[in-house]
Order: structure tokens, then C-alpha cells, then sequence
């Protein structure tokens, strides 16, 4: 007994994914796996570079208003942008603004 040549290529092709089961079954969740992966890497970055931020102790030549400004623009800059978590914010303009005092107090001081 013979099988028509119709009945074989069937059982062949229907062994082989189509296109829209590999994408399915193979390249969606290999996507989804790295599209994860590049979300989570990216947050725990941007919670580094805030903590980075909050933490850092000012350079002997942040003694400058000028440089205290620049240091409070990026720090607005990356609190409009989402990429500082409040409490880190809160705590580098803490920061910011207490050595900004100290500047005018030190100012003051050396005038008289």
C-alpha cells in the first residue's frame, strides 16, 4: 500500500514550524527575556547614579557658587526626568543647599 505523495508532504510539513510558531514558541519570549533584562539592568543603573549623587561628598573645588549651581541644575534635571527617586533628591538638595549656606556664611565672614 501505497500513500498518495499529498499525505507524506503533509506529515513533513507539519513536523516543521511554520514562521508563526517560531516567532511564537522562539523569538517572542527570547525577546521578552532581554527586554526584561534591559529594564532591570537600566533601573538598577539609575538607582546607582542617584545614589551616586545623594552620597557624593563635595570636591574642594565645589567651593564655587558656580559650580554648587551646576550641581543643583543636573540634580533638577535628572529629578524632571524620573531618573532620582524622591528620597534621594530630597537628600542631595539637602545637601546642595547646606553647602550652599556654608559658602555664604564663609563669604560673609571673610567681607568683615
Amino acid at each position: 500500500t501505497t500513500r498518495p505523495a499529498s499525505a507524506i508532504a503533509g506529515v513533513a510539513d507539519s513536523s516543521r514550524l511554520t514562521l508563526t510558531q517560531t516567532l511564537v514558541r522562539v523569538v517572542l519570549p527570547t525577546f521578552l527575556i532581554f527586554l526584561a533584562l534591559v529594564i532591570v539592568l537600566g533601573w538598577q543603573d539609575r538607582r546607582s547614579d542617584s545614589f551616586r549623587l545623594a552620597s557624593a561628598p563635595l570636591s574642594p573645588r565645589a567651593a564655587s557658587p558656580d559650580v554648587l549651581k551646576q550641581e543643583l541644575w543636573h540634580l533638577e534635571v535628572k529629578r524632571l526626568q524620573g531618573s532620582i527617586t524622591a528620597e534621594d533628591y530630597r537628600s542631595a538638595r539637602r545637601r546642595l543647599d547646606r553647602n550652599m549656606r556654608d559658602k555664604g556664611r564663609a563669604a560673609k565672614v571673610s567681607a568683615s
